[in-house]
């Protein structure tokens, strides 16, 4: 979405002005916030996943890159408390 964002201000649709976005994990399958944690260029494969929320039990991303600086970069709440 933030691609999208920025491409929709280069043509002007829209301005600089960016909402805050908030992305959710579950705490028995959080492999974006374990790869924020440690900082690393990669989320790996969460094994054992599990949460009552299946639709957020996404062990691997699959077709994204993750960079840890885009959720400081993008404004991205973050809470590790698990």
């Amino acid at each position: 979405m933030w691609k999208a964002f920025a491409e929709l201000e280069a043509i002007g649709f829209i301005g600089s002005k960016r909402p805050r976005m908030i992305a959710v994990q579950a705490a028995g399958c959080a492999p974006m916030v374990r790869a924020f944690e440690a900082g690393t260029e990669h989320a790996t494969r969460w094994e054992d996943a599990h949460t009552i929320a299946s639709g957020i039990r996404v062990p691997q991303a699959i077709g994204i890159s993750y960079s840890p600086r885009r959720p400081r970069e993008q404004r991205l709440c973050h809470r590790g408390d698990r």
